[in-house]
């Protein structure tokens, strides 16, 4: 009865007109190359495949009871990482951890934008130690960071362009640090003293980037958005966080010695808990943090958050 079975199914293989495709991506034939069929001519061959077998801690092949190889197949669905989803019905093994999962992608990539002398505005002093404290951050984090001293408009421009054409499939996500001058609806100034626009000019590029699709894009802005002194409501949207020093209509504050409050604070709660909590945390306590720091120093001022960030530790990607 098995044999019949197994001739059966090689009768069942040779019949099959062109490969199976799944989810867009073509499978390849019998056993043959570039989806070529090697049982075209004669069916030689017996129509075999693997069964891996998930035991805890090895895969196996799994053979009938005639020796052969039964005629099975398989279907992998992959998440926007190209990792392989498991279903949730299905335990992984105690010696697998989360930090084993996300093992082959590195730490993010860190853009710091430091407009620091801007034409026609007074200097910017102290953002000098900002990038000194963001920097000592994000290296402890095994960050690669790439600072842009003094950016005029078109070195923003093409910066950006730059991470438009990076790969980004080994790393876990992008950061995008602004410290600047800014004003209300999102427009920050350059230090040729032209206005770019942090959506239109820099969110909206980097997230067509294919390379990061479904990966955190995360956008820290250090500015004033208006000029006036009081609370505003943070708005949600997106697929990403953009994390503002302030809300929209109000001011941010820097110190000329110490840094911005923002910054500073933003800094030593990323050195305490960034290898353990999900930044999405942290910024709530930053954000926290900072109203009660800023009204300590008699300059009220609160951060805002806008956009929708999944789950994201920098731990999980520090060996």
């Amino acid at each position: 009865m098995a044999t019949d079975r197994v001739n059966h199914t090689l009768e069942d293989a040779a019949n099959l007109s062109s490969p199976q495709v799944v989810e867009g991506e073509q499978a390849s034939g019998s056993n043959g190359l570039n989806g070529s069929n090697i049982n075209e001519e004669r069916p030689r061959f017996q129509a075999t495949s693997m069964v891996i077998e998930w035991n805890g801690e090895s895969i196996s092949e799994v053979r009938n009871g005639t020796g052969h190889f039964e005629p099975v197949s398989m279907t992998f669905k992959l998440d926007d990482q190209g990792n392989i989803e498991i279903p949730s019905d299905v335990s992984l093994p105690e010696w697998i951890t989360v930090k084993d999962q996300h093992r082959k992608l590195e730490p993010p990539l860190v853009y710091i934008f430091n407009h620091e002398i801007i034409k026609n505005h007074a200097d910017r002093t102290g953002s000098a130690k900002d990038v000194e404290n963001l920097q000592n951050t994000f290296n402890r984090l095994k960050c690669r960071v790439e600072v842009v001293e003094n950016p005029k408009k078109i070195d923003v421009t093409e910066t950006i362009k730059k991470l438009e054409n990076t790969n980004f499939d080994h790393l876990s996500a992008l950061v995008v640090i602004i410290l600047s001058h800014g004003g209300g609806n999102e427009i920050i100034v350059a230090c040729d003293d032209e206005k770019y626009h942090l959506d239109n000019d820099v969110l909206d590029p980097i997230c067509k980037i294919r390379s990061l699709r479904g990966k955190p894009k995360i956008l820290i802005v250090q500015a004033c958005k208006g000029g006036l002194e009081a609370d505003a409501k943070p708005e949600e949207y997106g697929h990403y966080l953009k994390c503002y020093s302030t809300s929209e209509g109000y001011k941010a504050y820097r110190d000329s010695v110490y840094g911005s409050i923002y910054i500073q604070v933003l800094c030593k709660i990323m050195d305490q808990d960034a290898l353990r909590k999900d930044f999405r945390e942290i910024i709530k306590d930053v954000n926290e943090k900072t109203v009660v720091e800023s009204i300590r120093l008699q300059h009220k001022q609160v951060p805002s958050t806008e956009g929708i960030l999944q789950p994201f530790c920098f731990g999980d990607y520090v060996d």
